[in-house]
């Protein structure tokens, strides 16, 4: 699995199993990808609040 890319797992609900709608979908994420986005994160967020007025409160 690419640590881009997830997949997507269907879960069976209560019900005819033979309906779609009787199933939720879940993704599965790969761990080196999250752990990626986190720090990307982390990153542009000190950035960022690093450019900010002390004074602006909303939106933060």
């Amino acid at each position: 699995m690419d640590w881009k890319e997830g997949h997507l797992v269907k879960i069976p609900k209560k019900g005819d199993l033979r309906k779609c709608e009787n199933y939720r979908g879940i993704s599965l994420l790969s761990i080196p990808g999250k752990v990626f986005n986190r720090v990307l994160l982390n990153r542009v967020k000190d950035v960022v609040f690093a450019q900010l007025r002390d004074q602006q409160a909303g939106f933060r």
